[in-house]
């Protein structure tokens, strides 16, 4: 079901030029409060393609984008800043539901004292096993000079990425990590998470539209894990690093990795050891179905003519319950540009792929992009004919003046569905810096 409004593409420009207008109205006010600063970056885009035809025929689509990144520092104090990444979508032709679409990953304060640092607001973490967005507090200390302390909690950042905000009590999640810090050659860190979001199931399958309630609730704990990271270093090109990480509801190991790196002259070499399993919510629906493990084992050698031009090999092999794939990768890549042959056969299909882009300087303020992307493949367990696809884009980047530039792409797409899909994309991105 498609919804076609006039007055909707309206509401997102009145909404992007809002946004716009708070960025320009703080970068003008620091002219008279010297004590703020503010940096900002600004994407305005517009991204035109048609979509594959289908029963209700194709549809030319011209998508509007606009992205604020803020950070505004000294507000009140030196060490008091605020962080902000926005985004408003509007599809100007009106053939998609609920546009416009506007999501908020990031809107924090965030507050730097002597070795320790407090973010209260939305914010993204990464700490070990702990990563999400939620709309709490972290807070990253220094202990005993020689470990870092990082705990948060709060509430999950909604699933529509709005700008609501969670009840706490139905979708959370909280943990912390500890690491060590300061010494050379070594770390380690240990962290913990625990997730859960409270699932509303319908009385029977005829009424999923319903808005009703089993009488006994679904459990709303989705995880709860433990994780432990080690690396070592060996002089200055070689190192040794492990990872586990372990799943306390499932009782099992989630992820067991292990990396070496090495290097010699102009050469380098990496081994890699991955044992996975499914990362699966466990009040969800799939945790009662049967789940399998994989592995990998991948090794790669890159070797430098120079330090920005070389070659390199990556040969990997996946296996999954009595059945593998095999997977290898050639690559040259020098300061413009990159070209690459890869290959994969056995379980997922067989393919392979040539995949190339070049950039190059015309003048100081103009470059040009140049990129393509051929593979034919087949289907796993099937002796048909060989599929092909191409995909390739021609674009222009030029600098207007300092802070603002320009960007030009169009892009080909060619395979079993579609002849011939042209698509256009502009992007102007603006820079902002007041002190």
């Amino acid at each position: 079901m498609r919804r076609s409004t006039h007055a909707q593409p309206s509401r997102a420009v009145v909404l992007s030029l809002l946004l716009t207008a708070a960025v320009f109205g703080l970068a003008g006010t620091t002219r008279h409060a010297r004590a703020q600063s503010v940096r900002a970056r600004l994407n305005t885009a517009v991204y035109t393609w048609q979509s594959v035809p289908g029963a209700t025929g194709s549809a030319t689509h011209v998508r509007a984008y606009q992205v604020v990144n803020l950070t505004v520092g000294r507000i009140v104090t030196p060490r008091l800043s605020f962080h902000a990444y926005t985004a408003v979508m509007s599809d100007l032709s009106g053939k998609i539901l609920d546009d416009p679409r506007a999501w908020l990953y990031n809107a924090y304060f965030r507050l730097a004292l002597r070795g320790a640092e407090i973010r209260l607001g939305r914010q993204r973490v990464f700490a070990g096993v702990g990563f999400g967005t939620i709309d709490g507090l972290r807070v990253i200390a220094r202990a005993f000079k020689r470990v870092e302390v990082d705990v948060f909690g709060g509430p999950r950042m909604p699933l529509d990425n709005g700008f609501g905000i969670s009840d706490a009590g139905d979708n959370a999640m909280w943990g912390g990590r500890l690491r060590t810090i300061g010494w050379r050659n070594t770390r380690v860190a240990l962290s913990f998470v625990e997730k859960h979001r409270v699932r509303h199931a319908s009385l029977d399958p005829s009424e999923f539209l319903v808005d009703y309630q089993l009488l006994k609730a679904v459990n709303s704990l989705e995880q709860r894990r433990v994780g432990l990271d080690i690396w070592q270093g060996f002089g200055r090109k070689t190192s040794l690093g492990a990872r586990l990480d372990y799943d306390l509801l499932m009782s099992r190991i989630q992820r067991a990795e292990v990396n070496a790196r090495a290097g010699v002259g102009s050469f380098q070499f990496g081994l890699d050891y991955i044992f996975r399993n499914p990362l699966v919510d466990a009040n969800s629906i799939f945790s009662v179905f049967a789940q399998e493990s994989n592995w990998e084992v991948a090794g790669r050698v890159l070797y430098f003519f120079t330090p920005s031009t070389g070659v390199f090999v990556r040969v990997a092999h996946v296996g999954l319950e009595g059945i593998s794939t095999n997977r290898v990768t050639f690559g040259f890549r020098s300061k413009g540009g990159y070209l690459g042959l890869s290959s994969n056969s056995g379980y997922g299909g067989d393919r392979w792929g040539v995949v190339g882009d070049y950039r190059w300087r015309l003048s100081k303020r103009l470059w040009l992009n140049l990129g393509s992307n051929y593979g034919i493949y087949r289907y796993y367990g099937l002796d048909g004919d060989w599929e092909h696809t191409l995909a390739a884009y021609f674009g222009a980047t030029t600098w207007l003046r300092r802070g603002l530039r320009l960007d030009a792409e169009l892009q080909g797409l060619q395979n079993r569905h579609v002849d011939s899909d042209l698509r256009f994309l502009v992007r102007l991105s603006t820079t902002l810096r007041k002190r």
